[in-house]
């Protein structure tokens, strides 16, 4: 199931950065999304309203902006994987290029994203999960 779930993965960031769309059908309809800790938008976002929501708010900010997959690593357990992706684009209301590093914890439920859960530094997502980095 691991394999299946990094290519849900892999394929949710190469259709937002396709379409400017998250792909709805890739998320379990108990979504949460919940974002860093002093994050402007922490959310959480939850079912796949909050799903189109969390994009809005997040993307709102920038000109032409992506999230990047950097790498996802998978433990023990092949529903939990953490993530390390970046914010790219240009700052809508500065122009200045933006590159925000973000680590999240991704779990997911039969075939599907369920939680995204934000974290500022990428040793804290570890820990979360009890992984050692």
């Amino acid at each position: 199931m691991s394999q299946e779930n990094v290519e849900t993965l892999q394929s949710f960031y190469q259709r937002l950065d396709a379409t400017r769309q998250p792909p709805a059908e890739l998320f379990h309809p108990d979504l949460e999304i919940h974002m860093f800790d002093g994050s402007a938008v922490p959310g959480p976002f939850l079912g796949l309203d909050g799903l189109n929501r969390w994009y809005e708010e997040t993307f709102d900010v920038f000109e032409d902006g992506r999230l990047v997959l950097d790498e996802a690593i998978v433990g023990d357990d092949p529903d939990v994987m953490v993530v390390t992706n970046r914010f790219v684009g240009r700052m809508r209301h500065t122009g200045l290029a933006a590159d925000f590093p973000v680590t999240a914890v991704v779990r997911f439920l039969d075939g599907r994203i369920v939680r995204f859960e934000g974290y500022r530094e990428r040793a804290e997502a570890f820990k979360a999960v009890g992984l050692e980095e």
